[in-house]
């Protein structure tokens, strides 16, 4: 049995028995009752699940490679070392044995949630920080509480808690032969493959007998979301055709080195990062086979290869909040030396539809009318009357444009980063916007978006909200914004056709994707 078939059926197990524990605990009753109404749909509750199990992979991976707490350095005080120390050592008594414990056979168990508590605290941790355990956060959102809001104030029996950890830890091979699973050994591959597997299952919770499971149905999260796991013969076939020839021409460069680290590959639907993976792999042997020369790469040299590779090439979107977090565990995974916290990743793996966004052309021109045009729901006489003001307000400001100063200054994009992304997102609003009368007035039209540009905090209160909550729900990708080390907006006209339909110089070297 392959480690991540093994990783998804472990997690699977795991995830009923959490589930299971949650709903028979005494304690629960406001979980439960929010099922029973329908105000936490299973759907909810399963990917609030999902996360929480992944949390335990990633604590059991880091605590197993020694990347769980912070590199000792030599240029601190002793006393400074002797806290640490002392705080270890609480860790490796009361916490680190969590998983000893609950692996040993025991009768007897409880109710008692001590055991859920302890796993709480180093869970909270790994968010926030706690130097009496020698524990600062791991810098991602996996292990933010309020990603999971059902099970913050839940309770959980040690023995459920124990059944869980059982059988996230231990499987049976095909042959029935039960054995532990080695987090040490665990890449970013299997974590993927693991994660797409469980967005194929349906959960069912059965309120009388106190029993969540989860089973294989139609309209599982993976198949609306798109989310499909690439074969590999399909990974290489893909990198063959538009990775290898960049690489080879990139490798006769007058300084390969140099033009092998200013690769840009992005997947615009990573996931967990299956496909950049593969190319990050392959782009970092052809690195160390530049740096070693005549001689061959040895392991050192392929672990900074990995580490220069993934901390500068690799680019990735993701709609699925828990798959943008996976896919920097993965590479993290795949190349640990690029240090234990997993926020320097931030800006190469970001969440958001990478078919909705906005370019600087597209902002410079203003708000078309076809952002108004009426659609289902709508109110045509609404729709109108926003087209014509929209067409008016347009044309008076290409006539003010006319002047070079004005043109420079006012379609220039703010240099602040959140007061551009406000402007992208409000362009992007319009065609969303519902044509009605109570929504009329707060329209962002053409000299609304003009007037922000501007001047950031000229956007109304009513506007602003509306734009915002688009933003939350649609997670649009401005791709300039989202990638500025990738992208470059011009000060000067444009040059080339490329530039003139987008308003940027730059973009990625490879686009790696799922075929159809």
């Amino acid at each position: 049995m392959s480690r991540a078939r093994a990783l998804g059926l472990c997690a699977k197990a795991a995830i009923e028995h959490l589930g299971s524990g949650l709903l028979r605990h005494p304690s629960n009753d406001e979980l439960v009752r929010a099922l029973r109404s329908g105000e936490l749909g299973p759907r909810a509750l399963h990917r609030q699940l999902l996360r929480l199990v992944f949390r335990l992979i990633v604590l059991f991976v880091a605590e197993d490679r020694g990347l769980l707490h912070p590199p000792w350095r030599d240029d601190v005080q002793d006393d400074s070392r002797a806290r640490r120390r002392l705080a270890r050592a609480t860790y490796d008594r009361d916490y680190a044995s969590i998983r000893v414990k609950a692996l040993a056979p025991r009768a007897g168990r409880t109710s008692d949630a001590g055991l859920w508590r302890r796993l709480r605290v180093v869970l909270d941790a790994l968010h926030r920080g706690c130097p009496e355990l020698d524990l600062t956060p791991i810098g991602s959102s996996l292990f933010d509480p309020n990603t999971t809001p059902a099970l913050v104030d839940v309770s959980l029996s040690e023995e459920d808690l124990s059944a869980a950890l059982r059988a996230l830890c231990t499987f049976v091979d095909d042959t029935g032969t039960r054995g532990l699973l080695c987090w040490r050994e665990l890449g970013g591959e299997e974590l993927g493959a693991a994660f797409e597997a469980l967005l194929e299952l349906h959960p069912v919770v059965e309120h009388e007998a106190g029993r969540y499971h989860l089973e294989g149905a139609a309209g599982h999260d993976r198949k609306t979301t798109g989310s499909y796991y690439t074969p590999a013969p399909l990974v290489d076939c893909l990198l063959d055709s538009a990775l290898e020839p960049v690489l080879a021409r990139v490798c006769s460069a007058s300084d390969p080195e140099r033009a092998v680290l200013a690769l840009k590959v992005c997947d615009p639907a990573c996931g967990s990062g299956h496909l950049l993976l593969a190319a990050g792999g392959r782009i970092a042997r052809r690195l160390a086979q530049l740096r070693a020369g005549a001689r061959a790469p040895t392991p050192e040299d392929d672990r900074r290869a990995l580490r220069d590779v993934y901390a500068r090439c690799l680019f990735g979107v993701d709609l699925n909040p828990l798959a943008v977090e996976l896919c920097k565990v993965s590479l993290w995974l795949e190349a640990p030396d690029l240090g234990r916290s997993l926020a320097r990743l931030d800006a190469h793996i970001v969440q958001g539809n990478a078919l909705i966004g906005a370019t600087p052309s597209l902002l410079a021109r203003g708000v078309p009318d076809a952002a108004f045009a009426p659609i289902e729901g709508d109110e045509r006489a609404v729709a109108k009357r926003l087209r014509l003001r929209n067409r008016s307000e347009r044309e008076r400001s290409e006539l003010e444009a006319r002047d070079a100063a004005t043109s420079s200054h006012e379609r220039r994009p703010p240099a602040d980063a959140r007061a551009a992304q406000l402007v992208a997102d409000t362009w992007c609003a319009a065609f969303l916007w519902p044509k009605d009368d109570e929504h009329e007035a707060a329209a962002p039209t053409s000299r609304r978006l003009a007037e922000l540009r501007a001047a950031p905090t000229s956007l109304p209160t009513a506007t602003r909200r509306i734009v915002a909550a688009f933003a939350k729900t649609h997670r649009f990708v401005h791709w300039h914004l989202a990638f500025p080390q990738v992208f470059t907006i011009e000060e000067g006209g444009a040059d080339d056709d490329d530039e003139a339909r987008s308003g940027w110089r730059g973009g990625f070297d490879v686009i790696l994707a799922n075929p159809p």
